[in-house]
């Protein structure tokens, strides 16, 4: 019977597990929409640079290609964060399952 409290502890992390994959999905996408503005716009730059600085419109693209970035760096650092707490919820499973296995145990009076 104590061997149910590992199991279910495994049924509860897979909701988890599901939504913090769909979280690190939904910024997956942001990052890559973000990589593509930033890309395509830096291109656009490089191609026009003579009419940029004849206008003096450096400082302005700059700005909004940083602008561009610090979205990009965002999505992925939380992406990160998320992988990282995912790692180590699939990590720590077996330990904790053990844990709820043998506490039960114990505390069922060894059935």
């Amino acid at each position: 019977i104590s061997f149910l409290a590992g199991v279910v502890f495994v049924i509860l992390l897979i909701p988890i597990n599901k939504c913090i994959a769909k979280k690190i999905e939904t910024l997956g996408k942001s990052m890559m929409r973000n990589k593509d503005k930033r890309v395509n716009l830096t291109s656009e730059v490089l191609s026009s640079m003579r009419i940029i600085r004849m206008y003096a419109w450096d400082i302005l693209f700059e700005r909004t290609i940083d602008s561009i970035r610090q979205k990009e760096l965002k999505a992925l650092k939380g992406r990160k964060y998320l992988d990282a707490m995912c790692v180590y919820l699939w990590a720590t499973t077996p330990i904790l399952i053990s844990i709820s296995s043998f506490a039960t145990y114990t505390l069922l009076g060894n059935k």
